[in-house]
């Protein structure tokens, strides 16, 4: 009985303690035991500002993730694998350090971007290729892929 006692009493100390302010506006909280905002307009502006900074983050990763899938298309073509340079695809903005998941196998660490992954080879070789697990390209965006490299000189 004593322990309910004890445990009561610290949640009753919890509740009216100072501990427990606004997550938006920092006043004290009062009322119910798990309430982190004093009223909706509190709530509404800590999400909305939570959502404008998610988006800022997930713009420079998407953005990131994004050149490093447009190399790897630019550089592969319509072809499943190949072996790339390290500075070669460092000079077209390749960022090794962004992928979207990775798997180990007997070749080493698996980095993927999408539908695309890379290895290691050696210290300065990259293998690229196309996970043909993946949905392949659309026609339609094949063909303009292809009507773009052509327009650069690419192929």
């Amino acid at each position: 009985m004593e322990k309910e006692n004890k445990q009561f009493q610290r949640a009753l100390d919890y509740r009216y303690s100072a501990e427990r302010i606004c997550a938006c506006c920092k006043k004290q909280l009062f009322g119910r035991i798990d309430k982190r905002y004093c009223d909706y307009t509190c709530k509404n502006q800590f999400h909305s500002v939570m959502r404008a900074y998610r988006r800022e983050v997930n713009k420079e990763v998407n953005a990131s993730l994004d050149r490093n899938y447009q190399v790897m298309m630019e550089v592969m073509g319509p072809e499943e694998k190949g072996v790339f340079n390290r500075t070669e695809l460092q000079r077209k903005g390749f960022d090794f350090s962004s992928c979207t998941s990775y798997k180990r196998n007997a070749f080493g660490i698996m980095n993927y971007v999408y539908n695309y992954y890379w290895f290691a080879r050696t210290n300065n070789k990259i293998e690229l290729r196309l996970d043909p697990k993946a949905q392949p390209l659309p026609e339609m965006v094949l063909r303009r892929w292809m009507a773009d490299l052509r327009a650069r000189g690419i192929i």
